[in-house]
């Protein structure tokens, strides 16, 4: 879980007032390592408008400095995809996924645990949940230990079936069977 996943977890159970804090630190640690992804707090603090000036911002400082084919130039813009479909702007927002995904299939290939994690926020977001667990089912078939199936906020509208119970669970247990 990133910092940010942290303070949206504060948020939603505390306020916006006690994640300020996590949010600030969040951002200044962004600053520091010179991360161009400030786009995230704003969308935690649901400034959508800033929000989108900043993943263009963003996207685009990151083709320059690292080239178009770049898993993180990707990752910005799938990233950018689930900020629009939270907004309900379904085209932008496919429009998106389908530049991250075409991104995607040169650097990391569709079943990176990125890629397919990424889409099953996506889609979970959008609200095309059977999706979302073919995504996430793919990704534990593969065999791949990835905690951020488990905290997820984008996720969290699929903790009630039991597919997904059972897919945390899978990962779970790997997890721990790597040990700490």
């Amino acid at each position: 879980m990133t910092l940010l996943h942290f303070a949206d977890c504060v948020r939603k159970q505390e306020g916006a007032v006690a994640a300020r804090p996590i949010y600030a630190r969040s951002l200044a640690i962004m600053r520091k390592t010179s991360d161009p992804f400030y786009p995230y707090l704003a969308i935690a603090q649901s400034k959508q408008a800033v929000a989108d000036r900043l993943f263009s911002l963003a996207s685009k400082a990151l083709e320059e400095k690292l080239g178009p084919a770049q898993w993180r130039v990707s990752t910005c813009q799938l990233e950018w995809a689930v900020a629009c479909a939270r907004q309900n702007r379904k085209e932008q927002a496919e429009d998106l996924l389908q530049r991250a995904l075409a991104g995607f299939d040169k650097t990391l290939g569709p079943d990176h645990p990125t890629v397919l994690i990424g889409q099953a926020r996506y889609w979970t977001v959008a609200g095309d949940r059977e999706k979302a667990l073919q995504y996430l089912t793919r990704s534990v078939q593969l065999d791949q230990v990835n905690y951020d199936i488990v905290d997820n906020p984008d996720l969290a509208a699929l903790k009630s079936i039991p597919e997904y119970r059972s897919i945390v669970a899978t990962v779970t247990k790997r997890a721990a069977a790597i040990g700490p």
